[in-house]
C-alpha cells in the first residue's frame, strides 16, 4: 500500500460510506418498487395515479427508514468484514500487524460507562448551548431514527447501525488512514468523516467528539470490539432516554449539572483507560531470522517453514519483496523492471521445476543488440555478427577457420581470441575487443578489460553458431506475470512472516560470540543475503562495488527499438536501453524505456550496490569481513552481496536450495 498513488489512497479512505449509502439506495430503490407494485395491486383504482403511489410510497418509506438501514447493514456487514480482513492480510504480508496482549473482559465496563455519559453530557451539552438549532435537520434525523416503532430502533440504532458503522469508520477508514500517516491524522480523519457522515450540523459536532473518543479507544485496546462497546452504549442511552422522555421533565439546573457530570464521568473513564489500559505486542518466537527478501532469502525460507516447520521472519530494508527482481506497472499500465532487466535461464530442471511451483512462463528467449556505429548486430558477438561486420567473402574465410580452431557451437572468451597465432582469429578478437567489449567494459566497470577478474570477462564471450540468443540455456522465460507475484506465493505461507523497511543492523547484534535480535540472545539460525561489510559497519573498508542510474522515459508508439535490450557498446555514457514490453510480451499501448549508466558504488543511503568488483585485493578484504563470523555457526551468508559473487538468478535459487538442503539434513 505504501507505493499507492495519492488519488488511490483518499479512494481507500473514502469509499467505504459511499459504499454502503450505494448499497442502501439499491435497497431503498427495490423495497420502493415492491411495494409500489404491491401497492397498485391492492388499489387497481388508483394503479394509474402516479402521484399517489410516490407519495404513499414515500411516506411507508420515511417510517420504515430504519428498517431498511438494518437491511442494508445485514448486506453491508459481511462486505465490510472481508474488507477488514484483506487489509488485515496485507498488513500482515507487509509486517504492518502485529498481534497484541488481550484486555480483561471486565475493563471494557469502562468504555460502556464511557459511552454512556458522553452522549449524556454532549446531548445535554448541545442543547443547552442551542447548537441544536444551528443549520436545521436535527428534528427530521430524530423523526427518521425514532419513529419506525420500538423495535426497529432497538435492533438498528442499539445494535445494527453501531456495528456497521464502527467496521467503516474504525476499522477501515481509521487503520486505512494510521497506515498512511499515522495515529493522529487517523483518529482526527475519522471522526471528521464520521461527522459530515450525519449530515446536520448538531448531530455532526455530537458525532465528531464521540468519533474521537471511539477512535481512541479502538487504538487503547486494539481491538474493534472497543469502539462498537462505547457506540452501542451511547446509542442504547440514547434510546432509552428518548423513549422514557426524561430530559423533558428536567428543569434547567438539573439539565445542567446532568450535562456537566456526563462530561465529567466520561472525562474520567477516559483517565482511567489512559492509566490502566496497557496492551502490549505479542512477539513471536523465530527459529530463523533471513535478512534481504529476494530470491536467496525467499527460497531459503520458504523450504525452512514448509519443510522443517520452521517460524521464520524475513527482515526487509526496502519497502518490498522481491530484492532487485522487484517489478511493478509504471503510471503508464506498463510492467517494469524497477532495477533493471531480469532474464530467467537456466540448464537446472530442478531450479526450473522449484520455481514452476509459483509461476507460469511466458515462453521469451533473450536476444541483444549491440549498437555498433548506428548499426544493431546480435551480441554475444556469433556467426550472423561476423556476417554483419566483416565482407561476406572475408566472413567465409573466418568463419571457418573459427569452426576449425574451437569448434561449432563453442564460447571463446574474447581475451584468448586476441592470444591467439593466427592473425585472422586475432582480428576478430581485435574487432570485438575495440567494438563491443573494450569501451562497454570501460563503462560498465569503470577499469580495463584486463583489471577486470577473468569470471566477468568470460561473460563476454565469441559464440561460435547462428543462434542469436543470449543464453543458449535448456530452460529460459519470463515469469508471465511478473517476478512480484511469483514472489508474493514463494513466501505465502503461515510460518513467514515479513518486516518491510527494517534495517536489520538495528535488530541483529553479535557479540561474545552470540546473536542478539532486539537486545535478547537468539539461538536460532539467522541467513544474510546484504552487504556483509556495511553489517560490520565497514570496519576494514567498503567493498567496492558497481552501482546503477537509471533514466526512464514513455514513448506514445507501439516500439521504440527492434530487441527488448541494445547495449551501446562505443561512444555513449550510457550502457543499454531496455524496453520492458519486449521483455514481457505485455499487450499495451504505448511503451516505456529505461537508459542505464554504469557508476561508482559510493553511497549506501541513496545506492545500490549491483555488481561486486572482484580481484585479488578486494576478495582478500571480503575475506576480512567474512572471518568475523568464525565464531558465530548459525550466521549463514548466502547471495551476491553477503558472498561477494556474482549470481544469476538460477544460480542463487540452487545455492538457496543447496543451503535448505543442507539445513534440513536432506539429501538432493
Amino acid at each position: 500500500m505504501k507505493n499507492e498513488g495519492l488519488i488511490k489512497k483518499f479512494w481507500r479512505v473514502i469509499y467505504p460510506p459511499l459504499l454502503f449509502l450505494t448499497i442502501s439506495i439499491i435497497i431503498e430503490f427495490v423495497v420502493m418498487l415492491g411495494y409500489m407494485i404491491l401497492l397498485a395491486a391492492d388499489n387497481p383504482a388508483m394503479a394509474g395515479n402516479v402521484n399517489f403511489l410516490v407519495n404513499t410510497t414515500t411516506e411507508w418509506i420515511m417510517s420504515h427508514a430504519v428498517m431498511l438501514t438494518v437491511i442494508a447493514g445485514v448486506v453491508a456487514l459481511p462486505i465490510f468484514i472481508l474488507l477488514m480482513f484483506g487489509d488485515r492480510r496485507r498488513s500482515i504480508r507487509e509486517e504492518k500487524h502485529a498481534e497484541y496482549t488481550k484486555v480483561e473482559p471486565w475493563k471494557f465496563l469502562f468504555i460502556a460507562v464511557m459511552g454512556v455519559f458522553a452522549c449524556i453530557g454532549m446531548n445535554l451539552f448541545i442543547s443547552i448551548t442551542g447548537i441544536i438549532n444551528w443549520g436545521g435537520g436535527f428534528e427530521d434525523t430524530a423523526e427518521a431514527i425514532y419513529g419506525g416503532g420500538m423495535f426497529w430502533t432497538v435492533i438498528g440504532v442499539v445494535f445494527v447501525i453501531p456495528v456497521v458503522e464502527e467496521l467503516m469508520f474504525r476499522g477501515l477508514i481509521y487503520n486505512r488512514m494510521k497506515y498512511y500517516a499515522g495515529v493522529v491524522p487517523a483518529i482526527l480523519v475519522s471522526a471528521v468523516y464520521f461527522a459530515i457522515y450525519h449530515m446536520n450540523v448538531p448531530q455532526g459536532i455530537y458525532a465528531f467528539v464521540l468519533g474521537v473518543l471511539m477512535a481512541w479507544v479502538y487504538y487503547r485496546y486494539k481491538t474493534i470490539l472497543a469502539p462498537v462497546v462505547f457506540h452501542v452504549s451511547a446509542n442504547a442511552i440514547s434510546v432509552v432516554l428518548t423513549y422514557s422522555e426524561t430530559f423533558n421533565k428536567l428543569t434547567d439546573v438539573q439539565y445542567i449539572i446532568m450535562c456537566i457530570v456526563g462530561l465529567v464521568v466520561a472525562a474520567a473513564m477516559f483517565v482511567t483507560i489512559a492509566k490502566t489500559v496497557k496492551v502490549s505486542v505479542v512477539e513471536e518466537k523465530y527459529d530463523t531470522i533471513i535478512i534481504g527478501a529476494g530470491f536467496a532469502g525467499a527460497v531459503v525460507a520458504r523450504e525452512l517453514a514448509e519443510y522443517g516447520n520452521e517460524k521464520v521472519l524475513i527482515l526487509e530494508k526496502r519497502a518490498h519483496i522481491g530484492g532487485n527482481c522487484y517489478d511493478s506497472y509504471d503510471g503508464h499500465g506498463v510492467l517494469i523492471h524497477n532495477y533493471g532487466p531480469h532474464i530467467f535461464h537456466t540448464n537446472s530442471k530442478r531450479v526450473y521445476d522449484y520455481l514452476s511451483k509459483y509461476t507460469t512462463w511466458y515462453n521469451y528467449s533473450h536476444e541483444v543488440g549491440a549498437n555498433i556505429g548506428g548499426r544493431i548486430v546480435p551480441v554475444p558477438f556469433n556467426i550472423n555478427t561476423l556476417y554483419e561486420v566483416f565482407p561476406e567473402d572475408e566472413a567465409k574465410i573466418l568463419e571457418a577457420k573459427l569452426l576449425e580452431k574451437y569448434g561449432d557451437g563453442k564460447r571463446v572468451p574474447i581475451l584468448e581470441l586476441m592470444q591467439s597465432e593466427d592473425e585472422s582469429v586475432k582480428k576478430v578478437g581485435q574487432f570485438v575487443y575495440e567494438n563491443i567489449f573494450l569501451k562497454y567494459t570501460m563503462k560498465q566497470w569503470g577499469q580495463r578489460p584486463e583489471e577486470v577478474d577473468p569470471s566477468v570477462t568470460a561473460r563476454v564471450p565469441v559464440v561460435l553458431s547462428r543462434d542469436n540468443r543470449y543464453f543458449q540455456d535448456v530452460y529460459q522465460g519470463m515469469p508471465e506475470y511478473g517476478f512480484t507475484p511469483l514472489f508474493e506465493k514463494l513466501l505465502k505461507h503461515d510460518n513467514i512472516k515479513i518486516r518491510l523497511n527494517a534495517d536489520a543492523k538495528t535488530a541483529i547484534e553479535l557479540k561474545d560470540e552470540k546473536i542478539y535480535f532486539n537486545d535478547k540472545p537468539f539461538d536460532g539460525k539467522v541467513i544474510f543475503t546484504g552487504p556483509v561489510d556495511e553489517f560490520f559497519d565497514c570496519r576494514f573498508g567498503r567493498l567496492p562495488y558497481r552501482s546503477l542510474n537509471f533514466e526512464w522515459g514513455y514513448f506514445e508508439q507501439d516500439s521504440f527499438q527492434q530487441n527488448a535490450v541494445i547495449n551501446y557498446t562505443v561512444s555513449e555514457d550510457y550502457t543499454r536501453i531496455t524496453e520492458f514490453k519486449k521483455l514481457t510480451g505485455q499487450k499495451v499501448a504505448g511503451t516505456t524505456v529505461m537508459r542505464e549508466y554504469s557508476v561508482p558504488y559510493e553511497n549506501s543511503s541513496t545506492q545500490i550496490p549491483y555488481y561486486a568488483i572482484m580481484n585479488d585485493e578486494n576478495n582478500a578484504l571480503y575475506s576480512k569481513y567474512k572471518n568475523l563470523l568464525e565464531n558465530y555457526p548459525n550466521f549463514y551468508l548466502l547471495g551476491r552481496l553477503a558472498e561477494y559473487k556474482y549470481y544469476n538468478i538460477d544460480g542463487i535459487v540452487d545455492k538457496a536450495l543447496e543451503l535448505a538442503d543442507s539445513l534440513l539434513g536432506r539429501v538432493k
